[in-house]
């Protein structure tokens, strides 16, 4: 009984899908809400992926845990999964984070059976991140990384295993406002992403076509920039409100010419975030691209919403050093790039989950 691939399944996804996507896409949900503008955000619980510098400063220990919807095709079955932890330590505070994506299947079929079996194809990262302030005024981070796409059975698939690196600083001002009942920040964040090797996959199978198709996959490097001002208003020493304005912009380095086309990459994120007696948050962001992407349109501002709640555990038990705190953001699918289709999702979601100690461990 001879086993083939179903060819065009196959060539259609391996061509449209050849990449790292738990590499590319944020796992941050408050970043998504925000237009993915926190390069040089310090606040909240901040996340590696958007500058390693914005951890330098965090001072207590964190659990994490996301979830992304990918569904822009109705019944697929495609998420993003994050999990790690946040450490600070006197050395400087450390992240992991571990990232998974569920990527596609590849359907196989025999003389007898068109659909004999599946085989799912996935992708994962790990980052190890390190921050530390170097001054009252500046900070500096690192991450170290390595993704790798696997399938379910691996003979069917061999993949490298590239290491690559971020680098990133924040530069930190007081602003004009500086009293006992408000005061403000004004944060100035630079960032360099996917410096490092490149992803190479071969896969394997018996078909009338070919016996084995290669990609090497120039994974995009990036130079981001950007600003964060905050603004807080302050009573009887309890904080009662919090505006955090963010905007970042992002470009593919020129000399990087990688599979996700040779054009220039040009993006702009915006974002406001509007916080309550450090317990309940609400934001809006949008995103400005050069390009046609499943996010966004060509010169065309998208817009996104999502909301936080931080739950004291000290509200219930008291002097409980512990807080837990859920982020949700709605993401909209740019549905003209799939014309030929009318099977696609309007709106994706995404939520984090987090468990804080408010306090350092060492």
């Amino acid at each position: 009984m001879k086993i083939g691939f179903c060819c065009f399944i196959f060539l259609f996804t391996s061509n449209f899908f050849c990449q790292s996507y738990s590499q590319d896409y944020n796992s941050d949900t408050r970043a998504l809400a925000l237009g993915e503008s926190l390069v040089a955000s310090q606040s909240g619980i901040p996340s590696a992926e958007n500058n390693p510098a914005t951890i330098a400063s965090y001072n207590k220990t964190t659990l994490l845990y996301s979830k992304r919807d990918f569904r822009i095709s109705k019944g697929s079955n495609n998420y993003l999964y994050s999990a790690g932890t946040i450490l600070s330590t006197p050395v400087g505070t450390f992240e992991l984070l571990y990232k998974h994506y569920r990527n596609y299947d590849l359907v196989f079929r025999t003389e007898e059976n068109q659909e004999a079996g599946r085989i799912e194809i996935y992708d994962h990262t790990f980052n190890l991140s390190y921050a530390t302030d170097i001054s009252d005024d500046l900070s500096a981070g690192v991450t170290l990384k390595t993704c790798r796409v696997v399938a379910s059975e691996s003979k069917y698939l061999e993949s490298n295993i590239p290491f690559l690196i971020d680098l990133g600083v924040i530069i930190k001002t007081d602003g004009f406002v500086q009293n006992d009942s408000n005061n403000e920040k004004l944060f100035l964040g630079l960032a360099v992403q996917n410096f490092g090797g490149k992803l190479r996959e071969k896969y394997t199978f018996d078909s009338p076509y070919a016996s084995t198709v290669e990609y090497s996959i120039n994974i995009p490097r990036y130079l981001k920039l950007g600003f964060s001002y905050e603004f807080d208003i302050n009573q009887n020493s309890s904080k009662i409100a919090k505006t955090i304005i963010t905007c970042e912009y992002k470009n593919k380095l020129l000399n990087n010419t990688s599979n996700y086309g040779n054009y220039p990459i040009e993006f702009l994120g915006l974002g406001t975030e509007f916080i309550f007696y450090d317990i309940f948050t609400l934001r809006l962001g949008g995103i400005l691209n050069s390009h046609d992407n499943p996010f966004g349109k060509k010169g065309e501002i998208f817009f996104r919403a999502g909301c936080g709640l931080n739950l004291p555990f000290d509200l219930i038990f008291n002097n409980s050093p512990f807080s837990l705190a859920f982020d949700y953001s709605n993401v909209p699918v740019y549905g003209g790039l799939y014309f030929y289709s009318k099977d696609i999702t309007d709106n994706l979601w995404a939520f984090n989950l987090n468990l804080t100690y408010n306090s350092s461990l060492f």
